[in-house]
């Protein structure tokens, strides 16, 4: 039996997972790639083969500069070269904080409506008539804010699928709970795991990068 299936990503927790986890190497990552492997993954304990029909990638534009260069480099690949991805964007928020020891205020700065993207993008689909919509979300996040989306999509019988990053463990408890037991993680020291390119153009010349595309259930 085969079941449609969509991706839901929040790419920079999964950034800030291959960071922690000292798997930068990894950073040029092939999401629909990611997609299908873990969907191959996802659709044993479930019964059926998934057929991913959408990836929506979540993010918010850097502040550095620099980074924020290297970061739409990226997402230019990923929309030049991943048919599927759609890339949904949010912003970040200047803040200050006041240091309890010397009343000093400091600036820093907090990603905002990344979650909300991810939960207004599977209420939509989930709001699609039956043979119309995916009957799977695979939920790339351990941001436990997801979890009203998680249950207001299962109660209209779908199945989620939370999945959790590199250094990332959150997913495998709560969120991971709410999934029926099914628990996939991206893990690339795992050995069944594949791999898949992705090419950034830079508008001069492209880049080549091998990244990491694989996960299991256990």
């Amino acid at each position: 039996m085969v079941a449609r299936a969509a991706a839901f990503v929040d790419g920079l927790n999964l950034y800030h997972g291959l960071r922690d986890a000292a798997l930068l190497k990894y950073r040029w990552l092939d999401v629909d790639g990611m997609a299908d492997s873990l969907a191959a993954d996802a659709g044993g304990p479930l019964g059926v083969s998934l057929d991913v029909t959408r990836v929506v990638y979540c993010t918010s534009p850097v502040a550095d500069k620099g980074a924020a260069r290297r970061q739409d480099i990226y997402l230019q690949a990923l929309q030049q070269h991943c048919s599927r991805v759609e890339i949904r964007r949010g912003t970040y928020e200047e803040k200050t904080r006041e240091c309890a020891r010397c009343g000093a205020r400091v600036g820093f700065q907090t990603e905002k409506q990344t979650d909300v993207n991810l939960a207004v993008e599977m209420m939509l689909e989930a709001a699609k008539p039956v043979g119309h919509r995916a009957e799977v979300h695979l939920l790339i996040t351990d941001d436990t804010d997801l979890l009203p989306a998680v249950r207001a999509a299962r109660s209209r019988g779908i199945e989620v699928v939370a999945i959790a990053p590199p250094a990332r463990a959150r997913a495998r408890g709560a969120l991971a709970g709410s999934t029926g037991g099914c628990e996939p993680h991206i893990d690339p020291d795992d050995g069944r795991c594949g791999t898949a390119p992705v090419v950034a153009s830079n508008g001069q010349s492209g880049l080549d990068k091998t990244a990491f595309a694989g996960g299991y259930c256990t």
